[in-house]
């Protein structure tokens, strides 16, 4: 049976799958160009309004990351992530014929949400399905940073189009078709319980599930271990404070008259760009220092908000959207690989969903954020909310670095 898998699946083009598809996961950061053309459009709207279009997807990709976990025993990962595309490109055509309130606009960003919830923690799992070790710590790094790469892309293309027509941006989200085309081609149909099975056979004998009456594997219990919460409430708070930078970007450039929504796109690769060369050495990284990565992900984070706001001069914006935006690859696929090593596979995908609902918990938190700022500056500037996430992620690198050298401490002992 081992070598009839073997020969079915084809691990490398599940990788190409996978990382096409890692493309979409950060899709509502490529429509951060298209920010400013929305509040010149509802001048009558409030930023923390227009700030939603962006992140309230994260309400439903929180909802639907823990569903889809479970309705992968029942339906192959195949099917879901095809529907979840379908959603996606809906979302991305849509919006483009139709977009004269805000009312219909979140109409489309719920469809989005619904794409990703479906897409995007199953489409992470197939990597932790296929492979193990330092090949998965590996393509977690890579699969990060296509992550930053797809959004990079997005957000380039995205302030051109929102250049011509705000409106325009939203057809990035295209950008799904080939991963699409290749889940088509390449994973595998089987339905949940079916595809556990055979992925444990092509791991060795010693790793197959035990078989029911029925010739079934004996299904798996899900467990919420401390460490999935850890992780979990780690991926939140990063996610909080690490989306405030595009989910305010394109105004900041607006009020300091730095550029249009091209400059902003520009700006957004730039810090993409920052998360996927981060990316390509985290595998590297982790083997050395393991967990003091979250740490310095949170310090880089904060050092790249400490450049955006010293001047209002485009190469210092430029340059803390590079740092900052490499802090993405340095926290959340540690957070994946601790809650994903060492588990059975509906475990792992029950870990990946979790890590998805609650960093889009923490995304969708992000617009409260302008509120915060403006109670404790008395102030509505936008540059008052990188301050206020400056002390925030300051005062995280902190806190993480001592968390993590106790834990390493209790382990030694």
């Amino acid at each position: 049976m081992e070598k009839a898998v073997k020969k079915a699946v084809n691990k490398r083009m599940i990788a190409v799958t996978v990382l096409l598809l890692s493309l979409m996961q950060m899709a509502p950061t490529g429509l951060s160009p298209m920010m400013s053309g929305v509040s010149e459009a509802f001048p009558d709207a409030s930023a923390q309004s227009v700030q939603f279009l962006m992140t309230m997807s994260g309400v439903f990709v929180l909802v639907l990351s823990l569903v889809s976990a479970r309705l992968s025993r029942r339906f192959s990962k195949k099917l879901l992530i095809g529907m979840g595309c379908v959603c996606m490109m809906a979302a991305g055509i849509l919006p483009v014929l139709f977009h004269r309130s805000l009312g219909i606009l979140r109409i489309w960003s719920s469809l989005l949400g619904v794409g990703m919830g479906l897409l995007c923690a199953l489409a992470i799992s197939l990597l932790t399905d296929y492979f193990e070790g330092t090949e998965k710590a590996d393509l977690m790094g890579i699969q990060s940073g296509a992550n930053s790469f797809g959004a990079m892309v997005m957000s380039l293309v995205g302030g051109l189009l929102a250049s011509v027509a705000w409106y325009l941006n939203y057809l990035v989200l295209l950008l799904i078709v080939p991963g699409f085309i290749c889940c088509l081609l390449f994973v595998p149909g089987k339905n949940g319980l079916r595809e556990t099975a055979e992925k444990s056979a092509m791991r060795g004998p010693e790793k197959k599930q035990r078989a029911g009456s029925a010739g079934e594997p004996e299904e798996q219990k899900i467990r919420i271990s401390g460490t999935l919460m850890a992780c979990a409430f780690t991926g939140m708070l990063f996610l909080f404070c690490f989306n405030a930078v595009p989910a305010n970007l394109s105004m900041l450039i607006s009020e300091n008259a730095l550029g249009n929504a091209a400059t902003a796109g520009i700006a957004s690769a730039v810090s993409l760009l920052g998360g996927v060369l981060s990316g390509m050495i985290f595998g590297k990284l982790d083997r050395r220092f393991h967990l003091y990565t979250i740490p310095f992900g949170f310090l880089c984070l904060c050092a790249g908000l400490v450049f955006m706001a010293m001047g209002r001069l485009l190469p210092f914006l430029l340059a803390g959207s590079f740092i900052s935006g490499s802090s993405i690859t340095f926290i959340m696929p540690q957070c994946m690989i601790q809650v994903t090593g060492g588990v059975n596979q509906t475990q792992a995908a029950f870990g990946t969903a979790m890590m998805m609902a609650s960093g889009n918990l923490g995304t969708f938190l992000t617009p409260f954020l302008s509120a915060a700022a403006f109670r404790i500056t008395g102030d509505s500037a936008v540059i008052n909310r990188y301050y206020v996430c400056i002390g925030i992620t300051l005062f995280l690198a902190v806190i993480y670095t001592i968390a993590v050298t106790v834990v390493k401490k209790q382990k030694v002992l």
